[in-house]
């Protein structure tokens, strides 16, 4: 568990323990929810990076091969859906 999850839990706990915090415990899940949600943006920020430098062998560098790869690493699990659409985004996007 991260630092931030950590402290956002602290919070939902304390919040949860008196009853007439529930208006903070709601703003702390929220905030949770939204840390969760940034730390997926940076994951596949950080997976299409990593992929937008990725050079197929010599003579599969047409745009379908390469979305082929990408669909295929989806389908292993390698790639979750927000990366594959990140990674293909930039893809298509040259």
């Amino acid at each position: 568990m991260t630092r931030w999850a950590r402290a956002v839990q602290d919070d939902i706990e304390t919040a949860a323990a008196d009853p007439d915090q529930s208006h903070h415990q709601a703003v702390a899940e929220s905030q949770a929810a939204v840390w969760e949600a940034e730390a997926e943006v940076e994951a596949a920020e950080r997976a299409a990076a990593q992929y937008s430098t990725f050079r197929p062998p010599p003579g599969g560098d047409d745009v379908v091969t390469r979305l082929g790869d990408l669909a295929r690493l989806r389908e292993a699990g390698v790639l979750s859906a927000d990366e594959f659409e990140v990674a293909k985004a930039k893809l298509l996007s040259r």
